[in-house]
């Protein structure tokens, strides 16, 4: 199973980055906590006002999701960009996402790889992984394999777990490196231990068929209940399978 584009990256105030969709937000929400959001929304604004570039990003999170003021994709975009062009990279993830999406701006994939390479290149890994998933699918850029693998493995040196859990699956099947179980089943185990429940289902499937290493059912069901129990249908699945 691999995994595919769809980041974005927000922030709780001034807290750590946490990895957002910008397609699967919960609108409804207490009226006193529209009122917070709405006031927060105006100090988010003053501060981008004056400079402060991440706070543009969260700023524009929030027209994208219409958190304590009006959605507005068109807003949103417009507050990316100013975070892009002052440097912030989350702003050009974004960004690119919006392009990705057609969100407040034209469908333009050409638009989200630029915007993707530049957030990469400044330490994004999110928009690596999400160049990984272009260049893999061939959309924006000419389909290559071998380019996918390289932003995978990039991105999952950067701590971005689905990036390993491709890169497995691109050892597994042999696609633009050589076909090595053992390799895959490494970078499938680095997904899981980091929280990549996909991962887990992947390597379960390695340890079941015995590819790469001794067949071993036991860890296979371990890791098919992480998967399930983690939200990976095909974990379930599979677990269900292995009892019948």
């Amino acid at each position: 199973m691999f995994q595919v584009a769809s980041p974005i990256l927000s922030r709780t105030r001034r807290g750590a980055l946490l990895p957002l969709l910008l397609l699967f937000w919960i609108p409804d929400m207490a009226l006193a906590e529209q009122n917070s959001t709405s006031i927060e929304a105006e100090l988010e604004k003053k501060l981008c006002d004056i400079g402060i570039k991440t706070e543009c990003v969260v700023l524009g999170l929030m027209y994208a999701r219409g958190n304590g003021i009006p959605q507005n994709y068109a807003i949103a975009a417009q507050l990316l960009q100013r975070a892009c062009d002052g440097g912030e990279m989350t702003g050009c993830g974004g960004l690119g996402i919006m392009y990705m999406d057609g969100k407040g701006v034209a469908q333009d994939y050409g638009m989200a790889v630029s915007l993707y390479t530049k957030a990469c290149d400044g330490g994004e890994m999110q928009s690596c992984f999400n160049l990984g998933v272009f260049s893999q699918n061939g959309r924006g850029v000419s389909q290559d394999y071998a380019t996918a693998a390289r932003f995978y493995k990039q991105a999952c040196d950067g701590g971005e777990m689905r990036s390993c859990n491709n890169l497995g699956q691109m050892y597994y099947a042999g696609r633009g490196i050589s076909q090595n179980y053992a390799i895959a089943a490494q970078f499938h185990k680095q997904a899981c231990d980091g929280g990549n429940m996909t991962g887990c289902n992947n390597l379960g499937a390695i340890y079941e068929l015995g590819q790469g290493m001794p067949q071993d059912f036991t860890t296979a069901r371990r890791l098919y209940k992480q998967a399930c129990d983690g939200g990976v249908t095909q974990g379930c699945e599979n677990l269900k399978r292995m009892y019948e």
